[in-house]
This record gives structure tokens, sequence and C-alpha cells, in this order.
């Protein structure tokens, strides 16, 4: 550590600096700067009295300091509200393209690409996850959770793109449909549907004790 009087009086090493050693710098940094306690007359007040101010002032700026670096690693209210696109086809359609985009995402447990499907979806389904569904997947834990996102890509038996369905999860959005949000969208990106889609819930209904997934056991 560089124990010269710029690297003293440098705010970020008084960050670090424990109080141990704040002891110890305040006599090298009087000595670096070549001052007698004669000559310094704030000491002729009473040494001890000046030395717990000074260390007051190293915890303080430490404390400061520490706040403001665990400040910067913190998301914004705006990064953080972005973790919970709104349900609208659109915001989520963003969400999953563009701010964190889907296909990074792992496939359902179990699945493959091009895993065998059936009507309504393709012949052919490609099933991604995003990341918190796939822990709670793993963990069994029998609902998933606030903000989970499930998306089908389906594909005719020529390996041809039909359409792309998600169902994402708000909680409250409608407890009578499992607080499911749907969504269908063309292979170039146009919403077909969204929403409270009464097919689709009518459909999924029949394995609402499944957490209304079809894809594999959530327990």
């Amino acid at each position: 550590m560089d124990d010269s009087p710029s690297a003293l009086l440098n705010a970020k090493f008084f960050s670090k600096i424990s109080f141990a050693k704040g002891l110890t710098a305040f006599p090298r940094l009087l000595k670096s700067l070549s001052i007698r306690e004669s000559s310094f007359w704030p000491l002729e007040l009473g040494m001890k009295k000046w030395m717990v101010l000074f260390l007051a002032a190293i915890l303080t700026m430490g404390q400061l300091a520490c706040k403001n670096e665990s400040s910067e690693n913190l998301p914004s209210a705006g990064e953080a509200a972005l973790d919970r696109p709104e349900p609208t086809g659109s915001a989520v359609l963003e969400f999953i393209s563009k701010r964190d985009d889907y296909r990074q995402w792992p496939l359902y447990p179990g699945k493959i690409v091009l895993s065998p499907g059936r009507h309504p979806h393709g012949s052919l389904l490609i099933t991604y996850v995003s990341p918190n569904t796939l822990k709670a997947l793993r963990n069994r834990t029998g609902r998933l959770p606030d903000g989970a996102i499930l998306i089908k890509e389906n594909y005719s038996r020529q390996k041809k793109l039909l359409s792309t369905t998600v169902m994402y999860r708000l909680e409250g959005y409608n407890p009578t449909g499992g607080d499911w949000f749907w969504l269908k969208i063309s292979p170039n990106r146009l919403i077909l549907e969204e929403g409270k889609v009464k097919e689709y819930i009518e459909c999924h209904r029949a394995v609402q004790n499944n957490d209304w997934i079809f894809s594999g056991s959530v327990e």
C-alpha cells in the first residue's frame, strides 16, 4: 500500500483504511508534511481531542464511500421496472426480443431443439424458459414465480417457423387463469393475440393442477 502523503489524503484510501490503521496513519501524515506538534496550533488544544476528531472523519468518509460503491452496483428504478414488463403484447415482445433475447435462454428441462409437438402448437417445438423459471423447475417448487416466462416456437414438419407463443406470469393479473398473460406473435413479430385469451385459458385449464403447464411436471 502507498503510504505517501498523496495516498493518505486520497478519499478512496480513507474509504478502505481500518480503524487500527487510522491510529498509525495520523503521526505519519504529520511527519510527512513536516509539521511539528509544537508548531501546529490546533494540537495545543489537546492532542487526544484532535486525534478523536481525525479518526471520526476517517470513519465517516469510509462509510460514505462504501455506501456510494454499493449504490453504484444497484439497478436504477427504471432498470428494475424492466425486469417485470407490463402485461401488454408490445411490452412483453420488447422485453423478450430486445431487453433480454429469449433465444439465449435455456430450454425447458428435458426438451431438445425441435422436439415433437402437437396441435394447436406446431409439429416441432423449441421451448425456452427464463432463468427464474428454470430455477423453479429444477427446485420442483410446484408453482412458477412472478415474472416467469415460457416461450414456444412452433414449427411445421418442414421446420418452418409458424408462430411463437408466450406465457408470462404476473401475480394478480388474472387469478382465475393462473395469473398468466398470453401472447402469440407471427414469424415477422406481429402480435396476433394477447392478454387473457379465452381459448388459451380453457385449453390450459386441463393442467391447472400443474400450474397450467403442458410441457412437463413442475413438482
